[in-house]
C-alpha cells in the first residue's frame, strides 16, 4: 500500500490521501473509530478498499465495512472503488460487484486506476450527462 500512495502522489496532493501509515500523528487518539468513520463516512470523495482474506478478520477493516456499507445504502456506492487480491469472501460483497483485480498490477497502475475513477467521478457530479 504504501508504493500505491508514493505513486498516487503523482496525481493527487499528499494531503488529500489518507494513508494510515503517513497520518499516525493523527491516528494516536481515544476516539479513533468516530474519527476513522467521519474521515470514510463523511469526508472522502472516493474510498479505496483493498480486499482480501485478512479484510474481514481485521477489527478496523470491519469498521471501515460498516461506513462503506452505509454509503452503499445511502445509494453513493460510486464513491468506493474495491480492489481484490484474491477470491476471498468478504461479506456484503457480491459477484455482481464491480472490482479490480490487483494481480500483477504495478503500484503506478493502481494509483493510475484511482485517478481516473476520481476524475470519472468529479465529471459526473459537475455534468449529470455525462457517461462513459
Amino acid at each position: 500500500m504504501e508504493e500505491v500512495d508514493r505513486a498516487l502522489q503523482r496525481f493527487l496532493k499528499p494531503e488529500n490521501v489518507f494513508y494510515d501509515r503517513r497520518f499516525e500523528h493523527r491516528l494516536a487518539r481515544i476516539d479513533l473509530l468516530p474519527y476513522l468513520q467521519s474521515i470514510y463516512h463523511d469526508r472522502s470523495e472516493l474510498v479505496v478498499v483493498f480486499l482480501c482474506a485478512d479484510y474481514e478478520r481485521k477489527d478496523w477493516c470491519r469498521m471501515e465495512w460498516r461506513a462503506l456499507l452505509d454509503i452503499i445504502k445511502k445509494r453513493r456506492g460510486s464513491s468506493i472503488m474495491p480492489f481484490r487480491f484474491d477470491d476471498c469472501e468478504i461479506p456484503g460483497f457480491y459477484s455482481t460487484d464491480g472490482y479490480v483485480d490487483v494481480g500483477t498490477r504495478t503500484p503506478d497502475a493502481v494509483a493510475e486506476l484511482i485517478s481516473k475513477r476520481l476524475s470519472h467521478n468529479r465529471q459526473e457530479r459537475d455534468s449529470p450527462d455525462a457517461t462513459g
